[in-house]
């Protein structure tokens, strides 16, 4: 049994320490990681204002419970066993604005459930801190049932929370376990939000960053068809010089023939809008996601360019797209019923290049944007002077040889990608 102490000063301290609802969602999460959990859920129910959060880790006995419920208990955090430092009781504080109770259940392997409860109000009325692990009651035994993960070990913890606490919790939730938790999704941990029994899509969180990134842009996208020959070409809108024109891409050549495509007899089959966005805090989590009528398909890696500079590359790797669809273009996305996640595989081979193509696009020149500028000596500086000056002279007695030429440093200029044009 944990030890009867004066209490009410530290746990009143936990409510002034920082912690916001999420962060105190996220301590439970936490401890289920520490404890091996490969997933962890949490269950919001807005209608009774409590907050499940579920993993299938190790689980407690009775004395490592009793263990981690002493309220001056802590533990280092490579230690991974379970709701054992001061993180998990303070967040369950906070989240019940000690004006509840918490429900704790867990299970060890080749053991039974043990549960306990965390009545916030009697202790800060009665001044000590008592809670003690006892087996499953009849009362509890659904709580149990209906969240564990693992049919052998794991935990529950539930919690009901105040309307205000409620209100902080819910909006940017899932935006935020996605921020904090990226490296376990990475590794192949899985988490999962429910909200009043619908199951957030995570993925969709991680397109909410386009809004604030500083580097973003949106690019319209189109599939054309040929009816009779079944040739399917794809197009991207491209800023040259200064105008918005439909490109499309061959090898390394780039032809604006979208006009005389339908003129030829192509038709559009698939039009599409693709959210790029970039943020040099954002790590090692660039993907694209294909978005149908809002709701994000799983997450797709970005490729690497097969060469390039590291600053490039880096910008690759964390840049983030959402490709924007509606169901009329199912098919081209691969889309199937009852399947929530879309791969490469399963994408349209001509609209996969053409968006491949846009975010190469958008990663060059957000990195041309920020890369740190070129250091030019002095002298090299006055001899390329010179030397453009003599060139421009030369070209001075042949008019449409110097037109020719300043509009094929622009169209270089402008395609830094180092693109042939047709």
């Amino acid at each position: 049994m944990a030890s009867n102490i004066s209490s009410r000063g530290t746990i009143e301290n936990f409510l002034h320490q920082g912690i916001t609802p999420q962060d105190a969602a996220m301590e439970l999460g936490d401890n289920e990681f520490d404890a091996g959990a490969q997933t962890v859920v949490f269950d919001i129910d807005t209608r009774t204002q409590t907050l499940t959060v579920s993993g299938d880790g190790m689980g407690m006995d009775k004395d490592g419970m009793t263990t981690g419920l002493r309220i001056n208990n802590t533990r280092p955090a490579s230690e991974a066993i379970g709701l054992r430092g001061v993180g998990g009781k303070a967040g369950l504080a906070v989240l019940s604005g000690l004006e509840s109770s918490a429900l704790i259940l867990s299970q060890m392997q080749g053991q039974k459930v043990y549960e306990v409860e965390i009545d916030w109000p009697a202790t800060m009325r009665e001044d000590k801190w008592a809670p003690t692990p006892s087996g499953l009651t009849l009362d509890n035994c659904r709580v149990w049932e209906e969240n564990r993960i693992h049919p052998e070990h794991g935990t529950v913890v539930q919690v009901k929370m105040p309307q205000a606490v409620l209100e902080r919790l819910l909006p940017n939730l899932a935006a935020e376990l996605v921020r904090v938790y990226e490296g376990r999704l990475a590794d192949g941990r899985v988490i999962r939000v429910v909200i009043d029994g619908v199951e957030q899509d995570l993925s969709t969180a991680r397109a909410l960053g386009y809004a604030t990134a500083p580097h973003k842009q949106a690019t319209k996208i189109q599939l054309l068809r040929n009816p009779g020959t079944g040739e399917m070409r794809g197009y991207l809108e491209r800023d040259f010089h200064k105008k918005k024109v439909w490109c499309r891409k061959d090898g390394r050549k780039i032809h604006r023939d979208h006009q005389q495509a339908l003129e030829s007899g192509f038709e559009c089959v698939g039009e599409f809008e693709l959210l790029s966005a970039y943020d040099p805090s954002w790590l090692g989590c660039g993907y694209m996601s294909p978005c149908r009528n809002g709701r994000f398909l799983g997450a797709i890696r970005t490729q690497f360019p097969g060469a390039d500079d590291y600053g490039k590359r880096k910008v690759v790797a964390n840049s983030r797209h959402g490709l924007l669809f509606t169901q009329v273009n199912d098919a081209h996305i691969g889309v199937q019923v009852n399947k929530s996640a879309v791969s490469r595989e399963d994408m349209n081979s001509v609209l996969l290049a053409v968006v491949d193509w846009a975010m190469m696009d958008f990663s060059t020149k957000v990195w041309a944007g920020i890369k740190p500028a070129a250091v030019v000596p002095p002298a090299e500086e006055k001899e390329l002077k010179r030397r453009w000056k003599l060139l421009r002279e030369a070209c001075w007695t042949k008019r449409g040889l110097l037109e020719e030429f300043e509009a094929r440093v622009l169209e270089v200029a402008d395609d830094s990608d180092d693109e042939e044009e047709n």
